[in-house]
């Protein structure tokens, strides 16, 4: 899975695919959950390649939906669907959800996951005008990826991050790491 990210970040997407039938394969000899996590990276290879039909195929072969509450072992699935839902325009779908994942990964300590969320629910406000409250949740994101040195989570969510990025950085409010992204 992460060799497909790597290519798909470097515009391979022919590579990508590859890379996940390979990890398919590999994962058929393995547990359901390593499955069902390369079934959603490649759902977010589909997002990333607006490729949005297939990737809506992948979260009702799943059964997932916005409605769902998500727990820590599916968390990933449901990551992957708030992608979706965004990509599709249903902002106010992956608001909810995300509120959900907000507090899943908050009372769990997912840390990682939880900079994701953010920065997926900055986005989902961002398309919808809210432009202040995208701001807001940025730079908690930011706060939290720092230390860290988290890069690839703001690589890895599109287009409308780097306008709130650009956001960020012409309103004064950088702290330094979003001019670094």
């Amino acid at each position: 899975c992460t060799l497909a990210r790597a290519l798909q970040a470097y515009g391979d997407a022919g590579g990508a695919e590859a890379a996940f039938d390979v990890a398919e394969a590999m994962g058929s000899r393995v547990s359901p959950g390593i499955r069902a996590y390369a079934a959603a990276v490649r759902a977010e290879l589909w997002i990333a390649q607006d490729r949005l039909e297939d990737a809506g195929g992948w979260a009702s072969r799943q059964g997932l939906n916005s409605t769902d509450r998500p727990t820590f072992a599916n968390r990933f699935a449901y990551i992957t669907l708030a992608r979706l839902l965004i990509a599709q325009g249903r902002t106010r779908d992956a608001e909810a959800l995300l509120a959900r994942l907000l507090a899943l990964c908050q009372s769990t300590g997912a840390t990682g996951d939880l900079i994701v969320v953010l920065v997926l629910q900055a986005s989902a406000w961002f398309r919808r005008g809210r432009r202040e409250q995208a701001l807001t949740v940025l730079q908690r994101a930011l706060a939290l990826a720092q230390p860290e040195g988290h890069l690839t989570i703001f690589t890895q969510a599109g287009p409308s991050i780097h306008k709130i990025l650009q956001a960020e950085v012409s309103c004064g409010r950088d702290s330094g790491y979003a001019s670094r992204l």
